[in-house]
């Protein structure tokens, strides 16, 4: 149950706005990270200097969006139980569309969707 709502406050706060494959791309990313350096989900969002969203408490109060919330915890759910969707090729990082990071962080950019690019080292 920690696991679900650690990874649906990161497809909540991350891409509350965006398309379905958006919060799918958001969710993928945190699997992939979690498979990768072997952690669990909430060990992946809060750890320092992930997400910008974990840097405050106001992630802590009551989601204002009820139908957005209610869509996180359903996206995580499918994704803890190994949902077979692959939007983003792997990537373990993503970032505003608007910004162009693979020379920084050395990475393939692997696809937009929505408003955030996203990257595979």
């Amino acid at each position: 149950m920690l696991q679900e709502i650690c990874l649906a406050l990161a497809i909540y706060h991350e891409a509350r706005g965006e398309p379905t494959a958006g919060k799918h791309a958001v969710a993928e990313v945190v699997v992939n990270r979690a498979e990768t350096r072997k952690k669990d989900f909430c060990d992946i969002v809060f750890e320092r200097n992930q997400f910008s969203w974990t840097r405050n408490s106001r992630w802590k109060q009551h989601h204002k969006d009820e139908k957005s919330w209610q869509d996180s915890l359903r996206i995580a759910n499918l994704h803890l139980n190994g949902s077979p969707t692959n939007y983003t090729k792997g990537s373990e990082y993503f970032c505003s569309s608007s910004m162009n990071m693979s020379r920084a962080w050395g990475a393939r950019k692997m696809a937009t969707i929505g408003r955030h690019t996203f990257y595979k080292k």
